[in-house]
């Protein structure tokens, strides 16, 4: 099924501008056995937007988080769920129990050097009732320069997909074109995981047979791209990858005059220019569509789309999507957990960011791969 879980509420009712009373319930079986119920359990009281641990993008060194909140005193890892599964995904009363529950889609970064999730989010799930979305922060972060510094950041995301789940999101949103950590968080999460790079690649796959790739990342950010493009099976269906900026740009990552900061406020020079280097794709390799190769390219996504003579894709979004596909698609699989120490890296993580909880990760003698005490 789609991870759905018990503490989902029903029945609002408003007390204050910050916290509304709900009705939960929990799947019943008659005692006939003819089928599912869901019985009203007391009440609790939840916060309507949920805190968020802050984020940054560092350009020397790694920094740790701590607890403050956008706009509520509770982060995400407070969160947990109650424990109790809903019915399978092949029961016939699935149905009954989606339409009377709240669905929780966690991303993954905000796209930007913003605290807040982007109001295009809200924006893909205004049609959507039921869905809540959690702006979720990694605890360890740092710019991918290069393929040392990502090392690093898909660990902090494979981390803060873990600390999602635990807080009872239903799915999650890797909201960055590198899909950072993906394969791992999916060997250890048993909740979907879309990928905004891997979910704009294939939707450029089935646009046609070429397409190319637009980012305003420099040259030296090209090993992002082919790394997915590889892992896809896409690279000779890529016809081209045009980095837009000039390696200077990522001394400014955090200035208002950085390119991520320009984008973020509609910058029309900026706009104008990027529609040129598009035309000058599509002019040059004919692709069936041009994909948007960062997800902080997403709030001028719709002004490049708008007179283009392709499709233009912009990954976020799409990822979005896809995410709500899977969790509406009632006989859809759930993920199974294919790691047998998931602690590992919320441990290290803990430790590297001097958590006051934080261990080390246990050592054990145990190697799958050494054969010991052969006589």
């Amino acid at each position: 099924m789609v991870g759905l879980l018990v503490h989902r509420g029903i029945a609002s009712e408003p007390e204050s501008d910050k916290v509304c009373k709900f009705r939960k319930a929990v799947a019943a079986r008659y005692d006939d056995g003819d089928g599912w119920c869901h019985e009203p359990l007391g009440s609790f009281e939840i916060a309507r937007s949920h805190g968020v641990e802050p984020t940054a993008y560092e350009v020397d060194r790694i920094r740790p988080f701590g607890t403050s909140c956008a706009n509520h005193d509770a982060g995400i890892g407070d969160k947990r769920s109650h424990g109790v599964s809903m019915p399978d995904a092949g029961s016939r009363h699935t149905a009954r129990c989606l339409s009377l529950c709240t669905m929780r889609i966690g991303i993954i970064g905000s796209g930007s050097a913003s605290r807040e999730l982007p109001q295009h989010f809200y924006d893909g799930v205004s049609h959507q009732p039921g869905v809540d979305l959690e702006l979720v922060n990694p605890r360890l972060s740092i710019f991918a320069f290069t393929a040392y510094e990502r090392l690093l950041v898909d660990v902090g995301y494979v981390d803060a997909v873990q600390a999602a789940e635990a807080a009872g999101c239903d799915a999650v949103v890797i909201n960055s074109f590198a899909d950072y950590g993906i394969e791992a968080a999916r060997a250890v999460a048993g909740i979907p995981i879309v990928g905004a790079g891997e979910a704009a690649l294939l939707a450029a796959q089935a646009h046609g047979s070429s397409f190319c790739i637009l980012t305003v990342w420099p040259e030296s950010m090209r090993f992002l791209y082919d790394e997915r493009l590889q892992r896809l099976g896409l690279t000779e269906q890529c016809s081209a990858i045009l980095h837009f900026s000039a390696e200077e740009e990522l001394g400014r990552l955090t200035d208002d005059s950085g390119v991520m900061s320009r984008m973020s406020r509609h910058d029309g020079e900026t706009i104008t220019l990027l529609r040129e280097a598009r035309d000058r794709l599509i002019a040059r390799y004919a692709p069936a569509s041009i994909v948007l190769g960062c997800t902080c390219m997403a709030p001028i996504g719709p002004a490049l789309a708008v007179d283009s003579a392709v499709p233009v894709l912009e990954s976020s979004r799409i990822a979005l999507q896809q995410a709500l596909d899977q969790l509406h698609r009632v006989n859809s699989a759930v993920p199974a957990a294919k790691t047998r120490r998931p602690e590992l890296v919320p441990a290290m993580v803990s430790a590297w960011v001097d958590a006051p909880t934080a261990s080390a990760p246990p050592a054990t003698s145990d190697c799958p791969v050494c054969i010991v005490d052969v006589e």
